[in-house]
């Protein structure tokens, strides 16, 4: 009773802290160490409640305070290595603080601890990419998408032998564009399945890894025509050699463009930066910093990226002169929110 009664507390604390985020810096504030004083005492009570420990890193992150809230993820992993909320977080929290030698031996032990968790192997993966070594963290990944693989009904057991699967579609699009909707809505068919990530910047960002580090990222399926799998990006539609690099290695890949209105879309951007904390600025703050006065309200460095990401139309006409037609699909967003299914239908 408790425990549930502190589940409710934090959840409606959750709720007012995105609603004030950036319109009040002192209610904020306050929010954010009533709320990390209440999951503290909710540790006290069960301190071998994992999401307890989760729910406290949380809010740790909302107050800037990174260590401690790398330190209450990392429990929280240790309680529940197959949660991948928990694992996503400690990644991200390693990724911040930049601690990854110090956290490695922690990754290698919680993969070592729990072998029939792919979440635990991939964690470790992420925690070799951090550091460079990128062959160790393309073994470990392997070692992840067998045992993902494994625990995936109807799919083919693998041996420690297969290859993985190359990619053959790759959905784009800016954030808050329904990427994510869309892949999980074609992951539902039995013939379909996702790469350790949903969301992979190799083509952009990551291109440095190599080809192997990618490929060992995706599920070790026959290569027979059955199977289709692939992964999202929110940042190959604005990168300059993304599509180019893409085409190149997978030239049989389908690509999917998700386009949003972009003033919803810059909306829909910045809540979701206040949700996670990213962001204390309200919308209208954000674009009077840009638009006041001595600023101009044209495309000026800047631009807020939340107005920036929505300019599509360069990006746009990359990937339609890099992708033969019949393998490029753009979809609208509004058309995937008002029916996800049969949007899902006509893509595959």
């Amino acid at each position: 009773m408790l425990r549930t009664t502190f589940g409710r507390v934090l959840r409606r604390l959750d709720r007012s802290l995105a609603s004030v985020a950036g319109s009040d810096g002192r209610s904020t504030e306050t929010l954010r160490a009533a709320a990390t004083r209440l999951s503290a005492l909710a540790i006290r009570v069960e301190p071998q409640d994992a999401w307890a420990h989760y729910r406290h890193g949380t809010n740790l992150r909302r107050s800037g305070r990174s260590v401690a809230a790398l330190a209450a993820f990392q429990r929280a992993t240790t309680l529940d290595p197959d949660e991948l909320a928990f694992a996503h977080r400690l990644e991200e929290s390693v990724q911040r603080t930049g601690t990854a030698a110090e956290h490695l031996p922690v990754a290698r032990a919680l993969a070592a601890d729990s072998p029939a968790s792919w979440v635990a192997q991939r964690h470790l993966g992420h925690t070799l990419t951090a550091l460079g070594d990128h062959d160790d963290a393309s073994r470990a990944y392997r070692d992840a998408a067998r045992v993902r693989l494994a625990t995936q009904p109807g799919l083919p057991t693998p041996s420690a032998d297969d290859p993985p699967l190359e990619p053959g579609l790759v959905v784009i699009g800016a954030r808050r564009c329904g990427k994510t909707t869309l892949f999980r809505q074609l992951c539902r068919h039995p013939s379909i399945t996702g790469a350790l990530y949903e969301e992979i910047d190799f083509w952009s960002h990551q291109y440095d890894r190599g080809l192997e580090w990618y490929r060992s990222l995706f599920p070790p399926l026959p290569d027979t025509g059955e199977w289709l799998t692939g992964h999202t990006s929110a940042r190959y539609l604005h990168h300059s050699d993304a599509a180019g690099r893409l085409i190149a290695a997978l030239p049989d890949v389908r690509v999917v463009i998700m386009l949003r209105d972009p003033v919803d879309r810059a909306i829909a951007d910045h809540h979701q930066s206040q949700r996670l904390g990213h962001e204390d600025r309200s919308f209208t703050e954000v674009i009077a910093a840009w638009t006041g006065p001595g600023r101009s309200s044209g495309p000026t460095g800047d631009e807020p990226r939340y107005v920036r990401n929505g300019r599509y139309v360069d990006g746009v006409r990359r990937w339609l002169d890099a992708v033969p037609p019949a393998q490029l699909l753009i979809v609208p967003s509004e058309r995937l929110f008002s029916d996800v299914t049969t949007t899902g239908r006509d893509v595959c």
